[in-house]
């Protein structure tokens, strides 16, 4: 015997006893986010993502550590109207690049190799 109702096309969620359904219109996209940035997509405390909902309206949850391997990137979730998806989406990546930017920075210079600003290559 089964339970529930059979599983169907992909599509706006069902509404469930005691869970709100989600409106029709609502969209939902998915970002992967370097673990490394992870941490500051969530803040201290949950303050840069319920910050990023609160401006956005849309609603952002990021993927526990703990469901994904060592070094792998966790996926952020963002429901709600589309316009209200774009600018969570692009309040994230935003995040995302800013550390992204702020690690290639710091990163240790090679010894020699590459190239100079001019396009010369360096020994």
């Amino acid at each position: 015997v089964g339970y529930g109702a059979p599983p169907g096309p992909p599509g706006p969620p069902r509404a469930v006893a005691g869970v709100q359904a989600m409106d029709p219109s609502s969209v939902t996209e998915y970002v992967m986010c370097p673990n490394e940035s992870a941490g500051k997509v969530i803040g201290h405390g949950g303050e840069k993502i319920n910050s990023i909902q609160t401006e956005s309206g849309a609603i952002v949850k990021i993927q526990n550590q703990n469901e994904v391997g060592p070094g792998q990137p966790r996926r952020i979730t963002i429901s709600g109207a589309p316009e209200r998806v774009a600018h969570a989406s692009q309040l994230v990546y935003a995040i995302i690049g800013q550390s992204s930017a702020s690690r290639a920075a710091q990163a240790p210079r090679g010894a020699g190799g590459g190239r100079d600003a001019a396009g010369a290559e360096i020994f």
